[in-house]
């Protein structure tokens, strides 16, 4: 159940999500960054379900959801980190899409719009000794504003016990 008040930081997602549209790029190759190709699109949110306790992270990659196989933490400086790990799935999920990423994981700017990060694993090349270089950005609005920050770190707060 939501707290009763709503803290002030976070109400507005008590009526609607809020989400960042991320447009990637992905390096043509394994430790390859200055060459590139169109990546998959990469969405982040949250949503306030009534049953919830603090908000519920949404966690889009290609348009699928795979908030069950992501973890979020906050790096110094307000940068949030997003790794998605769906190994556990491969078999199913490179079936549906011979291009998807199977272990990634994107360093987002702390003003939300832009993020760097890896892919070190792909439907298409699993495995290799360096990662693939991502990168993406938002083409419009502001990204992952305070709002999203404020329940990414509720979110984390509550994942680890430290709110009730």
């Amino acid at each position: 159940m939501r707290p009763d008040p709503i803290p002030e930081t976070l109400a507005i997602l008590a009526v609607a999500p809020i989400t960042a549209v991320y447009h990637t790029r992905i390096s043509t190759g394994r430790g390859i960054s200055s060459k590139w190709n169109a990546g998959l699109p990469l969405e982040i949110g949250f949503s306030w379900p009534p049953e919830s306790a603090a908000p519920v992270p949404m966690i889009r990659l290609n348009n699928e959801d795979y908030r069950l196989y992501a973890a979020l933490t906050m790096e110094p400086g307000d940068k949030l980190i997003v790794s998605l790990d769906l190994t556990a799935i491969s078999e199913i999920t490179c079936a549906a899409n011979a291009g998807m990423y199977l272990m990634a994981q994107a360093v987002i700017d702390a003003d939300g719009r832009s993020f760097t990060g890896t892919v070190s694993s792909t439907c298409a090349d699993p495995t290799g000794d360096k990662p693939y270089a991502w990168t993406g950005s938002v083409e419009t609005g502001e990204g992952i504003d305070w709002r999203l920050q404020k329940a990414a770190m509720s979110y984390i707060l509550q994942s680890k016990g430290d709110l009730p």
